[in-house]
């Protein structure tokens, strides 16, 4: 990441900060909570282990953000942005994976399904998430699912991508609440640059609005990267404040 000295200060205490937060958030009680969704195919329960409380001060994925429901909600509409063959398909950041497990769910059969995060805590939760719901669900039980792949994946190093990679580069990305600073915005385009293949698409969703130094920033990161930037949803800017789901969806896609 790029900085001066005090920059890289600045980021190292951070990093220090969130390291901090995952070891307490771990230790924590979980709830085995239930969220229903009413895809095309038929209503869906997932069950999932998550903190009561609402995310803290620290950046975790202990906790299930709010723009995970949007997502979902997104991948259960009429037109979902799913791909329509067999895909490689990737939450990133998963957090308590509630994303990729509705993907999981979704996708067509013959699709694998990886979970990545820094958090070994949070990939640990992750899967017990994936066969509490498997355990709920009733047979033929998802492909993906049950052939789901967890990975530490720290953002911006891409040597580190390689096991990620290792069954070839996605057509289907997916992130909740990925941003939550300006100086991970490099970091986050740079591995979706790697993990992206030619024709695929990241599809993002925030429950609060950026500023403006970071919206210029990942506009700068698209051109970088070679993404092309679509807003698909954004009830910020149309002040509907009795939308439930109040958030921003956005496809970041590879051209072929």
């Amino acid at each position: 990441m790029d900085g001066d000295r005090d920059g890289d200060s600045d980021s190292s205490s951070s990093s220090a900060l969130g390291a901090l937060g995952f070891m307490f958030d771990a230790f924590n009680a979980t709830s085995l909570k239930t969220y229903a969704f009413s895809p095309p195919s038929g209503p869906l329960t997932l069950h999932l282990n998550v903190i009561d409380d609402t995310p803290g001060a620290c950046i975790s994925g202990h906790y299930l953000w709010p723009a995970a429901s949007l997502l979902c909600d997104h991948l259960c509409s009429a037109s979902p942005p799913l791909p329509p063959a067999p895909a490689r398909a990737l939450e990133l950041g998963a957090g308590c994976g509630l994303a990729g497990i509705l993907a999981g769910c979704l996708l067509p059969a013959g699709s694998t399904l990886a979970f990545t995060d820094h958090d070994p805590g949070v990939l640990a939760t992750c899967e017990r998430n994936v066969l509490a719901t498997l355990a709920r669900l009733p047979a033929p039980h998802p492909g993906p699912l049950v052939g789901a792949g967890y990975f530490d994946l720290p953002w911006g190093d891409l040597g580190a991508a390689g096991p990620v990679l290792e069954g070839g580069r996605f057509e289907l990305v997916l992130g909740s609440d990925v941003i939550y600073d300006r100086d991970i915005v490099r970091p986050l385009f740079e591995t979706i640059g790697e993990l992206l293949k030619p024709g695929g698409r990241m599809v993002m969703s925030q429950s609060f609005e950026y500023d403006g130094e970071t919206e210029e920033e990942i506009d700068r990161m698209c051109e970088q990267v070679g993404v092309e930037r679509e807003v698909v949803l954004d009830t910020f800017a149309s002040g509907d404040e009795s939308d439930e789901n109040k958030g921003k969806i956005q496809y970041f896609s590879k051209p072929t």
